[in-house]
């Protein structure tokens, strides 16, 4: 019996495995992670055209493709995590999982081949790509490293839910109903915007419920409860209006994560707060959250992966400018690239976390999301011995400042949080 002959992109990844899994070979176990990431850069310097193929963010929706790219970082991280099987409880590597760093790697590699930047023109000079980024994301990697024995994060840690935070509004957005048939006196502005708000909910539902290839303007329409003229008359298509549902979920996103953020006394204590606002805004508006993380990919739109590493990178330049908390040890202020490598990590933790088909953030991956976010500034067990102090029960009661900023942020957007 004939077997099918692999397809290109298939024969692409078997190589690429190969070439990982013989870099990691050569390298020290403790290495294998860094010897991962020099292998992926490698391969996208020499083979351009088949790591676009691999590695492009429009493989990292839902169905098949999303399959693919699934199976070959659980591949490359399984080549890692068999090389630190071999080593002893002292010795010192990432306390990361290695499927995130490869996944980092591969999202940084895929936006630059992609863009064909000025920071990493694959084909015009391979030579120097693989200086500038491998030896970054080394860098990027290395803030995290520790003793395995000591190691709370390659794994979810189990730290308590964090309480409710108080910026996160009491409901979820919603469409607003229907206007009633006699609008004589509606103006023509407000009528636009009824439409708008619920033809993108409906595109959201639709898009969970069916997916980007199969969902189609009539069922969008028939569950916004609209005709295709209304449609028609604020978007042009069902990919701008996935970009509306984006759109969307990013602003209120970061209004609710920005004043999380400012509540913080240090740097640490607002990454804190923004992190447990922003993913508990998230489970609760769990169709939006995955509309944007996933089904954005199928219908080859990146514009919601930059905003929200853009964002997130704000965030973290807050570390380089704070004063340096009292008993935390902060790292050599991290480089731009290092900062893109930590929201990317942020944005891959979430995604991951929706394409296993759960919300979009729980307690423990919020825990993992600040470790994040924090270690390259403070190391990685200054990051945890601050996670576990901000993780115990205390009685003390909210500022007057913190009781009051949730008031201001509902009156912003009063007629979807209701």
């Amino acid at each position: 019996m004939i077997g099918r002959v692999p397809s290109a992109s298939q024969r692409a990844g078997l190589q690429l495995l190969d070439d990982v899994r013989r870099d990691v070979s050569r390298a020290r176990p403790e290495h294998a992670a860094r010897a991962a990431v020099h292998s992926l850069t490698v391969f996208a310097c020499a083979r351009p055209a088949d790591a676009r193929l691999l590695l492009s963010d429009s493989l990292a929706g839902a169905g098949p493709l999303g399959d693919n790219r699934d199976r070959l970082l659980d591949g490359l991280a399984l080549i890692v995590e068999e090389a630190h099987a071999r080593l002893p409880a002292s010795a010192v590597i990432p306390d990361l999982p290695p499927r995130l760093i490869c996944a980092v790697a591969s999202r940084l590699l895929a936006s630059r081949l992609r863009r064909g930047d000025e920071h990493a023109p694959c084909e015009l000079a391979p030579r120097e790509l693989l200086p500038e980024l491998a030896e970054e994301l080394v860098r990027w990697i290395a803030p995290y490293q520790r003793p395995i024995a000591r190691h709370s994060w390659r794994a979810l840690a189990a730290l308590p839910a964090p309480a409710r935070s108080p910026y996160v509004p009491t409901h979820a957005l919603r469409a607003p109903p229907a206007l009633p048939p006699a609008r004589q006196r509606t103006p023509t502005g407000a009528v636009a915007e009824n439409h708008w708000l619920r033809i993108v909910f409906a595109t959201a539902k639709v898009l969970q419920r069916d997916g980007y290839a199969s969902a189609t303007v009539a069922q969008i329409c028939a569950v916004a409860g609209v005709d295709t003229r209304a449609f028609y008359c604020v978007f042009a298509g069902k990919r701008e209006a996935l970009a509306a549902v984006n759109e969307l979920l990013f602003r209120h996103a970061m209004a609710v994560a920005a004043g999380a953020f400012v509540a913080g006394a240090t740097w640490p204590q607002r990454v804190w707060e923004a992190a447990r606002a922003l993913t508990q805004f998230a489970e609760q508006n769990r169709t939006l959250a995955y509309v944007s993380l996933i089904e954005s990919h199928a219908a080859g739109a990146s514009a919601g992966v930059d905003d929200f590493t853009g964002a997130f990178t704000i965030f973290l330049q807050e570390g380089s400018r704070q004063p340096r908390p009292r008993g935390l040890v902060r790292a050599a202020r991290p480089s731009e690239l290092a900062l893109e490598a930590t929201a990317a990590a942020a944005y891959e933790l979430c995604y991951r976390r929706a394409r296993e088909g759960g919300a979009p953030a729980h307690s423990a991956s919020f825990a993992q999301l600040a470790f994040i976010a924090l270690a390259p500034f403070l190391g990685a067990q200054a990051a945890t011995d601050f996670l576990a102090r901000q993780a115990r029960p205390r009685r003390t009661r909210a500022s007057p400042r913190s009781a009051r900023r949730p008031a201001r942020y509902r009156r912003t957007a009063p007629s979807i949080c209701r």
